[in-house]
């Protein structure tokens, strides 16, 4: 898939960069993980911002083959992501399966053998923001995914 969704996507275009989180933040309340199972979600926006500079725009609305990709966390805390209907590749999978935890307002995605943990900013009942923090070739990099419930 060309845009695996909430993360993994990062995951595999920085073919697994290391990432850190060098920001403490205060502990927060617990996710209601009810919210996060309740819908199926599509990526909307994508932005990026590497160190001190303005966020960039990196989902494209011209982009067909990721615009229906869809996510889906299931109460069995499995994942499952769907192509869509128009397929970026002939050779992309239509679904990849994975595992997902939830732990205050971090959440950890496990697709083998990638792993990502993302923060999650905003969650309600039509929306999931979440935001990735890691370091690639000495850059810290800020990358937030924002869906919409479906």
């Amino acid at each position: 898939m060309k845009q695996l969704l909430p993360c993994i996507s990062l995951a595999l275009a920085s073919a697994l960069g290391s990432c850190t989180n060098d920001k403490k933040e205060e502990p927060s309340p617990q996710i209601d993980s009810q919210l996060l199972t309740s819908n199926t979600w599509k990526l909307t926006a994508e932005t990026q911002t590497v160190g001190n500079a303005e966020p960039v725009a990196k989902y494209s609305t011209s982009d067909v083959g990721a615009n229906d990709n869809t996510l889906k966390f299931l109460a069995d805390y499995s994942l499952r992501m769907d192509e869509g209907a128009t397929k970026d590749s002939h050779i992309s999978l239509q679904t990849v399966s994975g595992k997902w935890k939830l732990s205050g307002k971090t959440l950890t995605i496990v697709v083998a053998p990638f792993t990502r943990q993302c923060v999650i900013q905003e969650l309600t009942a039509t929306k999931l923001i979440v935001r990735v923090d890691e370091t690639l070739d000495g850059d810290q990099r800020v990358t937030r995914y924002m869906y919409e419930a479906q």
